[in-house]
Order: structure tokens, then sequence, then C-alpha cells
């Protein structure tokens, strides 16, 4: 399957469940590879974690989860929980 709604739909969703709750997180698909854009920000808009994740279109969670993590240790935890 080739189509970037689904994988897009899989990517994005693992994200969120991994980051518990995100500003922005866009995923789009390049030929057999996925691309995650994400984006947390604090409730005041002076601090945001940004980051993204590059990887094969058959491990949307993995490639979802893996970014979700990395924002969480560089700070997006923090904004999260409102201790921004």
């Amino acid at each position: 399957m080739n189509d970037v709604g689904y994988w897009g739909l899989l990517l994005e969703r693992e994200f969120l469940i991994t980051a518990f709750t995100a500003i922005a997180a866009f995923a789009t698909i390049h030929g057999i590879r996925l691309r995650l854009r994400a984006l947390v920000i604090s409730p005041d808009g002076r601090e945001r974690v940004e980051g993204s994740a590059e990887g094969e279109i058959g491990a949307p969670e993995m490639l979802g989860a893996t970014l979700g993590r990395e924002l969480l240790a560089r700070g997006a935890r923090r904004l999260i929980e409102g201790r921004g």
C-alpha cells in the first residue's frame, strides 16, 4: 500500500500517542520514505521544541514513537505539563 493518507495517519497517530499532546504533527511521503515534522509550543508561545524524522514507509509507528520520545527528551514534556 502506497497511500500517503494511510501511512501519514499511522505516523502522526504514533507521535501523538508518544508525546501525549502536540501542537503540530505533519507527515508526508516521498517515494518509499516517510517524513514527520512535529512541533510543541509552550502555552505562552515563548518556547518551542520541534523536530523531524524520516524512515521506511513500512514502519510508521516506530518513526512516530521515536520522534515523540526525542521531543519529550528535548523539553517537550516540560512544555506539555505546563512547566515552560
